[in-house]
């Protein structure tokens, strides 16, 4: 798992990624994620 936290303006932002989805594309409908 990768961990990642970064301060915003609306607050702290925690993102959390197991390492086998990276260079992964998922989609569904008109929203497309890359990670």
């Amino acid at each position: 798992m990768l961990l990642r936290e970064r301060e915003t303006p609306k607050g702290l932002l925690v993102s959390v990624c197991d390492q086998a989805c990276l260079g992964e594309t998922y989609e569904n409908g008109d929203i497309t994620l890359e990670v």
